[in-house]
């Protein structure tokens, strides 16, 4: 998360990138007066593998 504000700008990747690749961006609109969340898909940067076993 970067910023702070009523509202939040949601950044999401690519199947080549991770949250990280956002950094840039979402440091200028915090500046800017954004809340700014930047997130990583299930698998990809820092996250956790998700569940192999579906629930029913």
């Amino acid at each position: 998360m970067y910023g702070q504000g009523v509202e939040a700008v949601v950044l999401a990747h690519g199947a080549a990138f991770n949250k990280e690749s956002w950094k840039a961006l979402a440091e200028d609109l915090a500046r800017r007066g954004h809340l700014v969340v930047a997130i990583d898909f299930r698998g990809y940067g820092a996250s956790t593998p998700g569940r192999e076993d579906k629930a029913p």
